[in-house]
This record gives structure tokens, sequence and C-alpha cells, in this order.
């Protein structure tokens, strides 16, 4: 007899409380045509360099690399006088310059990168010796089960599938509309979904209360020491084992993923 799927919608993200007014995620909700991306402009208006870090970025993981983009094209910067410091210490030498971008790459992030705030500062000078400067300040702060988050389903012979991922671009066959925010794994109906980290359910809620298949669309929340809080959707709520503000360990039963 087949087994009929379902699928866990499972997403981390941060308490705007932790940085009030930061950006964490961009939902574009005007249609694209199908297999088509949003045009990226790198520069605001006032901008001739731009980091590829953005100012007040809260980030899980420690970026691999910095990347400098300058307008070299409409301005004619001169590439040489770039410089790029951070957290003090100038790193201009170890940059790679390609057309209008340069990168400084960093082979072991999670050793260079400490947890907590960092700066980055650049500079360039045109032609005529004006010099432009962008500087920034972002925050890295690692999930309580950092380096190895485990999956939220026990383990089997076989991975599960992972269908839709962080930021793809969601349009179930037809016109796209919007980016997916979650990633999906798909195991069978009733499979038992356990929380990945320790820490307080903060959400147990239905996210589309009007839609027709509404039943499909409750969520479940953990927030773990760190400030991240870990959204479980797709859960049969017949079957949730937990309520707000209750303390959960990692490995504890959350609910069982509806049909």
């Amino acid at each position: 007899m087949a087994r009929s799927i379902g699928a866990l919608a499972l997403a981390a993200a941060i308490l705007a409380a932790i940085a009030p007014g930061s950006v964490l995620a961009h939902e574009n909700e005007l249609p694209l045509p199908p297999n088509a991306l949003p045009e990226v402009d790198l520069f605001t208006p006032d901008q001739r360099l731009n980091l590829s870090i953005p100012e007040g970025a809260i980030l899980a993981h420690p970026p691999d690399q910095v990347r400098v983009d300058f307008r070299v094209d409409e301005f004619d910067l001169q590439p040489s006088s770039l410089e790029l410091w951070i957290d003090g210490v100038e790193y201009t030498e170890q940059l790679m310059f390609w057309l209008g971008h340069a990168t400084l790459l960093i082979l072991n992030p999670d050793q260079f990168w400490a947890e907590g705030v960092h700066s980055i500062e650049c500079s360039i000078r045109d032609v005529n010796g004006a010099r432009f400067n962008r500087d920034i300040l972002w925050e890295l702060i690692r999930p309580s089960c950092h380096p190895d988050c485990p999956w939220p389903i026990e383990p089997t012979g076989e991975p599960p599938v992972v269908a839709n991922i962080m930021e793809d671009w969601q349009d179930f066959g037809s016109t796209p509309f919007y980016w997916h925010q979650g990633v999906d794994i798909r195991t069978p109906v009733g499979t038992e979904v356990y929380s990945v980290t320790d820490g307080t359910v903060v959400q147990v809620v239905n996210y589309k209360p009007t839609h027709p298949k509404r039943y499909l669309y409750w969520e479940v929340a953990v927030q773990d020491p760190s400030g991240f809080v870990w959204q479980y959707h797709h859960v049969d709520s017949t079957t949730i084992a937990v309520s707000m503000g209750a303390a959960v360990n990692a490995g504890d039963l959350l609910g069982n993923i509806v049909a």
C-alpha cells in the first residue's frame, strides 16, 4: 500500500527585538514572468561602492567572503585605491580584484569571525582624488546547536527528500508569486516532529486561519537560548504536544506532520 507524503516546513528566524529596525528578509509581492528573477541594484543613487554584507545584518553563519562592489564604469574609479578594514585590521593586500568588484576570501570563517558585532570599513578614491567611504556594522549570532543542527525527524535508512528550500522563487507550476521562507522536508503523513534545540515554545498558531484548508497551516515555534526562533510548519493540530510558554529540550516531541 502506498503511503501518503506530508511536508514539514522548518524555518529559523531571529526575533526583531534583537535588532530593532533591522531588515532580516524581504518578500517581493509583485508577480514576475516565469523563470525570471528580480533585478537587484547594488547601489543607491548616492553610493559609489557597496558591501556584500548589508548594514545591520544579523547572520547565523559566518560569511566566507567579503565583497566590495564599486561603480568603475560609471565613475571611472581606480580599484588600486580601494582599502578594506575589518574590526580595525587592514586586509587591502589580500583583496582579489575583478572588473567592478574586489573580494576578500576567508578560508576558515568559523575561526575568523567571533560571535558578536563586527565592523567593516572600505573606501575608494576616484581620478580626481575624492574619497568615498562605506562603513557598516553587522552581528554574528550562532544558533544554540551550532555547528550541526539535527533534523527535526527521526533518522531513517535514507535521508528524507528536501523539496522547496529557503528563498526558492515559489510558483506551484504557474506564475511565481513569493519567496519561499523555509525548508520543506517530505516524509510520510504522521511522522513525528522533534525540537532541534532546547528552548521555550513562543508560538502555537494557525497562520492561515481564513484559508480553505487552514488545517494544513499550524505552526509550533521554539525560541532557543541564542534568540533564534525555530518554526515548524504543517503540524497536525490534533497532535501538538506542547503549549505556549512550555520549556522544551532538544529531541522533545512537538507533534506529527499533517496530511
